[in-house]
């Protein structure tokens, strides 16, 4: 019976990372997507659905908790506290890499906003790579911080949607590191 129970929860478990995998692909294309629509691309019933989540609140809520889990796995994976600075901030994109679309929709998200303690979870990480371009970033008190790290993101964000666009993955990962470490403009 035992087995049974695990066996059920293991099938709920999947289910629900089937639908929030559905929800994380279709909505950065379709932000008006129904439950409907993410109920066909992840090929359960709308009924199904809502089962796992009342209704599209719920289920955005659960979206964002999924995408910052795989988000902290990928930053993990890219272990950024070791090796060179500028190797550890590649490391991060090239495994941030496919979440740049599901993370955007997710930082634009109104409802999703409106809950602050749902970035709560998204901290460590955030930490993590923030200390990594913090110790690849040169000395220039001209540049706060703040706009190197939102550069950073920005660079990603833009090369999921390049990505999208045909262009291959590792072009553009190669041009958000030449965009990083040596710019495109010269100075007059």
């Amino acid at each position: 019976m035992t087995t049974l129970v695990q066996k059920e929860s293991g099938v709920r478990a999947r289910t629900r990372v089937a639908i929030l995998e559905a929800a994380r692909k279709l909505l950065p294309l379709n932000p008006s997507a129904s439950i409907i629509d993410i109920a066909e691309a992840s090929g359960v019933g709308r009924s199904t659905i809502h089962r796992y989540f009342r209704d599209r609140t719920e289920l955005l809520e659960a979206l964002a908790r999924h995408v910052y889990c795989l988000s902290d796995e990928a930053i993990a994976r890219a272990r950024p506290e070791s090796g060179p600075p500028a190797m550890a901030l590649r490391r991060i994109i090239e495994e941030q890499f496919d979440l740049g679309p599901a993370l955007d929709f997710i930082y634009n998200e109104g409802l999703v906003r409106q809950k602050p303690e749902l970035y709560a979870d998204l901290t460590a990480g955030e930490i993590q790579v923030a200390d990594a371009i913090r110790r690849a970033s040169k000395e220039d008190a001209a540049i706060s911080f703040e706009w190197r790290e939102r550069v950073f993101w920005t660079l990603l964000r833009l090369g999921a949607e390049v990505s999208a666009e045909g262009k291959a993955r590792h072009e553009i990962i190669d041009a958000i590191m030449n965009t990083l470490t040596a710019g495109f403009i010269t100075a007059d």
